[in-house]
């Protein structure tokens, strides 16, 4: 990562927490095998490396993994790394990772997923540009409005971190709890996690140049999950319900 001089003035700093790429995405073992969940999950990763590194509002970028494969790819992006004996899932490498820089004086940061391939830099910027001065909150909703895709926060334990389903409902309540009034922003490429097959067929509703859109039409999974839809009960045909270009 090489700040340029906007984001040298930035206090934000960004966590990336990645879990081991073997274990990724468990969810779609009904319709992708072990070895196309691992290859989907490294073309996401990479996808958001890209939308990281070409942000200009971020004071750097701090990854918490355990998993050797993600240290060396997130080290190209000049990436810190904070390390982790085990995967205790999101909320508790978000927590670490906030703890280390607030001990070290950073005054803000943003959570950030590796499972939103369609994230891109202006939307990182906007989320960036959108936090008041301290205390502040402002949330990224997924595109179901149940889950948190992002939180930016001053300080950066103001709230504790709670990801998950229906996460979106407990972070705005700490926010309040905290007597912060919390900001909501919808972004359409920061709102698509991909952790189901509906997610996967709405992502194939983009036009994107994406590595992950790439993956899944190169390698024949978005024409296997055309046909499953096909034959499901009550199929009418594809719509289109909107086009993100990247």
């Amino acid at each position: 990562m090489s700040p340029g001089t906007e984001s040298r003035r930035s206090p934000i700093w960004a966590i990336l927490p990645v879990k081991q790429i073997d274990a990724a995405k468990q969810r779609l073992s009904n319709v992708l095998s072990a070895a196309e969940r691992q290859e989907l999950f490294r073309n996401m990763l990479a996808d958001v490396m890209l939308a990281i590194s070409q942000a200009k509002l971020l004071a750097g970028l701090l990854v918490v993994t355990r998993d050797v494969e993600v240290q060396a790819l997130v080290r190209q992006y000049g990436a810190r790394l904070l390390l982790t004996d085990t995967d205790e899932g999101q909320s508790a490498a978000v927590t670490a990772g906030a703890s280390m820089l607030a001990r070290e004086g950073v005054s803000s940061i943003i959570t950030l997923a590796g499972d939103v391939p369609l994230m891109t830099a202006t939307e990182i910027d906007t989320v960036c540009r959108g936090l008041a001065a301290a205390p502040a909150v402002t949330i990224v909703p997924s595109y179901d409005e149940t889950g948190t895709n992002s939180i930016a926060c001053s300080p950066p334990r103001i709230i504790p971190f709670m990801f998950g389903e229906s996460s979106l409902p407990r972070h705005l309540c700490a926010a309040h709890e905290h007597g912060v009034k919390p900001r909501v922003l919808r972004l359409t490429g920061m709102a698509l996690d991909i952790d189901v097959v509906s997610d996967l067929a709405q992502l194939l509703r983009y036009e994107t140049t994406t590595a992950t859109q790439r993956l899944l039409i190169a390698n024949g999974i978005a024409q296997r999950l055309e046909l499953q839809q096909m034959r499901a009960p009550g199929y009418a045909g594809a719509e289109v319900d909107s086009q993100v270009k990247q």
